[in-house]
């Protein structure tokens, strides 16, 4: 399927059209001549949107839209992928300009032509896998998925419905700071689980040696104040001194 998408006005007398090609035939105007589909059928490969021009119902020339991808947005996915989070692309562009982005982009898993609810089953097909689901997006026609995600995130620049729906909206225009944010939950996780095996199995070898005889109680009682104060100390150190495992997503 193909959004709908087009503006219709009358300027100096003419009837102008500027929309897709889906909606302009639906509209009744000039069919686009063998000559301009060649032309425009270059830039569709290319990954471009096209906006077709008509005036007084012929076809008088189009507009090709492509989408640039920063180097630092690259980094970015990569860094997404380090730390273990599988980034899939929805969007509302036509199969060729998602694709000519994601590639750049570095994500292979890629959903064009996707309308409001058509993210919003992609995100519940997901979810019933077990799969936890984080979404990002600025635009009405996020709001759904947003809604539905585990958590819902949105640009601070993007559309109000969507900054009222999701559960955090950041401002800044980059999502390092996301990548960074999980980095730092995975590696509290992985101290907390550290800390735990630890503890549970210091203190148990405490109270079998003392129950055997072994420690006396005030060795026993100095040890575990050691430990404590051991564990509260590493605890205080940077998390993110080690790199995060993936399995730890």
């Amino acid at each position: 399927r193909q959004r709908q998408m087009c503006i219709r006005d009358r300027v100096n007398g003419h009837c102008v059209l500027a929309g897709n090609i889906k909606l302009i035939s639906a509209n009744g105007e000039a069919a686009l001549t063998k000559e301009l589909a060649d032309a425009v059928g270059k830039h569709i490969q290319d990954g471009s949107t096209v906006i077709y021009i008509h005036i007084d119902g012929e076809t008088a020339g189009y507009i090709a839209l492509a989408d640039t991808v920063r180097t630092e947005s690259a980094d970015m996915i990569a860094s997404i992928k380090s730390i273990g989070v599988q980034p899939v692309l929805l969007t509302g562009d036509h199969q060729n300009a998602a694709t000519a982005i994601g590639t750049l982009l570095g994500i292979d898993e890629i959903h064009a032509n996707c309308l409001p609810e058509d993210k919003l089953n992609h995100i519940e097909a997901y979810q019933t896998t077990g799969t936890s689901v984080c979404m990002i997006g600025d635009g009405i026609n996020d709001s759904p998925a947003l809604s539905a995600a585990d958590v819902g995130i949105a640009i601070n620049s993007g559309a109000a419905i969507a900054r009222e729906i999701a559960d955090i909206t950041i401002k800044a225009d980059s999502l390092e700071e996301l990548v960074q944010l999980k980095s730092i939950a995975n590696a509290m996780q992985r101290r907390v689980a550290s800390n735990y095996r630890f503890v549970l199995s210091f203190n148990s070898a405490l109270i079998i040696l003392g129950a055997l005889g072994i420690l006396q109680p005030a060795t026993s009682a100095m040890l575990h104040n050691l430990s404590t104060i051991g564990i509260s100390l590493k605890s205080m150190t940077c998390l993110l001194y080690t790199s995060p495992s993936p399995r730890d997503a």
